[in-house]
């Protein structure tokens, strides 16, 4: 068993890292990635569109993207890092509404989103051997609730908050005891869109065909004003010494450029038949505000023993219908991770088979409905884990 705790604590690196010898972080969900979308790019993508509403649990500015109709999304990784009694599971809905704003197309959203980590007690042992007792690490929780808008101009600039009620398992260090601590925080997020295609080609070319180009840059300030429960639990048995149970700020920002081919540009009816995009990003896990350079979120170039985690990845989406993804991670203690991911959307070979049929219902059947399945795989650095294999389903529908 000495394996799980092993991946308990690799999980818990960057907080703990982050933090004083006096105090450590209890709670699990603030750095799993409760999205499929968001596992099969390294976590990457948080600052730009989004299909997944989970992913307001990275931003939740991403909110905006959510109006003009209702999106429930489920997520559910069985063995986490292969280990049979260890899964994690997200759930979220949002939904919104679209109007104007100083004559500007303008849009709100609201999302309500629910994690959790489960992993099976065992026996602790000290390093002679002699057991300490059971450690029930217990069910580790996150409840969201945020909001998001958007207005669209020369550029597109969205933001958002939430609220985070986190509910942590056994603490680490507790010994035969049911003891939880329980935080609320506030989560904020802003990204701005420069659509460089709209400005190059204002107008699309022969049938409607357009060359787009958009390029992204955002920030989120996870944790803000953590309010802690105070721990009754004695650690001292484990660790020698009473560490204060808290949760630290974590910065992030990052990068999104797409390049993408689209027919029917700037009409209900545009299609994407091809779309490359380039992520980046950074996280700083107990900074204040940024601790980040530019070559983290520019190019997500960071060591593997830095504290800042940086994520790389592309994504290829082809007639709005498949896209494949990959990535990798490094840093924050963790050693790298590399990621990959395929997504399936039925809206989208909807209105494709409908633009090749030249059947306009199919197309107006994919705009409203869309069901999407993720299946996304990462591995953990060099260390014995197995890889880790995420499900995610969105259902999208649109009046």
């Amino acid at each position: 068993m000495r394996s799980l705790l092993a991946a308990l604590v690799a999980l818990l690196a960057p907080a703990v890292a982050a933090q004083q010898s006096t105090a450590y972080n209890p709670y699990v969900t603030p750095y799993l990635p409760l999205s499929a979308e968001a596992q099969a790019v390294a976590e990457a993508g948080a600052f730009g569109p989004t299909a997944d509403p989970l992913r307001m649990l990275d931003n939740p500015a991403v909110l905006a993207d959510f109006a003009g109709g209702v999106s429930i999304s489920s997520e559910l990784t069985p063995r986490w890092l292969g280990f049979e009694d260890i899964s994690t599971a997200g759930f979220a809905v949002a939904g919104g509404v679209r109007g104007t704003l100083a004559d500007r197309p303008a849009s709100v959203g609201v999302g309500l989103a629910a994690g959790a980590f489960s992993m099976p007690p065992f026996v602790l042992t000290d390093v002679q051997g002699i057991d300490l007792g059971v450690f029930d690490p217990g069910l580790d929780r996150t409840l969201a609730l945020g909001v998001g808008g958007s207005v669209d101009g020369p550029v597109r600039v969205r933001a958002g908050a939430s609220l985070r009620r986190l509910t942590s398992g056994a603490q680490l260090g507790t010994v035969g005891g049911d003891d939880r601590t329980r935080a609320t925080a506030a989560d904020i997020g802003l990204d701005v869109t420069l659509p460089l295609g709209r400005w190059l080609q204002p107008a699309p070319g022969a049938r409607g065909a357009r060359f787009d180009v958009e390029l992204t840059a955002g920030y989120a300030l996870r944790g803000l004003g953590w309010a802690d429960s105070a721990p009754t639990y004695d650690p001292d048995l484990v660790f020698g010494f009473r560490p204060s149970a808290t949760v630290q700020r974590t910065p992030s920002a990052g990068i999104r450029l797409l390049t993408a081919v689209e027919l029917n540009a700037g009409t209900p009816r545009a299609f994407r038949v091809v779309g490359l995009e380039v992520l980046t990003g950074a996280e700083d896990p107990g900074a204040e505000f940024f601790g980040l350079s530019a070559a983290n979120v520019l190019l997500g170039a960071g060591d593997e023993s830095d504290q800042v985690l940086t994520r790389q990845a592309g994504r290829l989406s082809l007639a709005e219908t498949v896209t494949l993804s990959l990535g990798a991670m490094r840093g924050a203690s963790f050693g790298s991770r590399e990621s990959s991911g395929v997504t399936v959307s039925a809206g989208g070979a909807l209105r494709g088979l409908g633009r090749l049929a030249d059947a306009p219902a199919l197309v107006r059947l994919g705009q409203r409905v869309d069901l999407r399945y993720t299946y996304a795989r990462y591995t953990f650095g060099e260390n014995s884990f197995d890889a880790s294999a995420a499900h995610g389903l969105v259902l999208r529908v649109r009046p």
